[in-house]
Formats: structure tokens, C-alpha cells, sequence
């Protein structure tokens, strides 16, 4: 799922940092944690409508709720000090 920024490079590139995403799939809420600080979080439905977001944050970890959200397969953008990450999740 690469994106690129307004240099080219690969979004993933620039956040080369260790990140985890769990569970995958998810049920009740995603864990995202980041060497960087996490500065917002979103989950995106596949027409780009953003279904979940936390804004707001300088952490290393995030428990974002996800029970509002219907079954599916997801975007999850993390923003962090260092750049944007997107992973594809799925909700169960």
C-alpha cells in the first residue's frame, strides 16, 4: 500500500522505526506503539472516509477503541515526529 510524499519517497520510508500494530485482525481496539512520538492516529474505510481518529498526541503508545467500527478492511494511518505510516487492518 505505498504512498509517497511531495519528495517521492515512500511514506513507510520515511518512518523506518520499529512500529507495532496489534491485533490484526481487530475486534474491541487497535495498540499502535512507536520508538517516535505518535502525534495523531486515524482508520480509514476503503473510499477514504476517515471511521476513527485520536489527534492531539506526542506518546509512544495508542489504544485506539474500535468497536463503532463495522467488519472490514481498513487503512490505519499513524503519524508520528518522524513521518506517516499506513497499514492495512482489518476489523472482525
Amino acid at each position: 500500500f505505498p504512498s509517497h510524499d511531495k519528495d517521492g519517497i515512500s511514506v513507510n520510508e520515511i518512518n523506518a522505526e520499529n512500529m507495532k500494530v496489534y491485533p490484526n485482525p481487530m475486534r474491541d481496539q487497535v495498540n499502535v506503539q512507536a520508538e517516535s512520538k505518535i502525534q495523531s492516529l486515524r482508520i480509514c474505510d476503503i473510499t477514504g472516509r476517515v471511521v476513527a481518529t485520536q489527534q492531539g498526541l506526542n506518546v509512544n503508545r495508542v489504544v485506539l477503541p474500535t468497536q463503532s467500527i463495522a467488519p472490514g478492511q481498513y487503512v490505519l494511518v499513524v503519524e508520528t515526529e518522524n513521518g506517516t505510516s499506513r497499514y492495512q487492518v482489518v476489523k472482525e
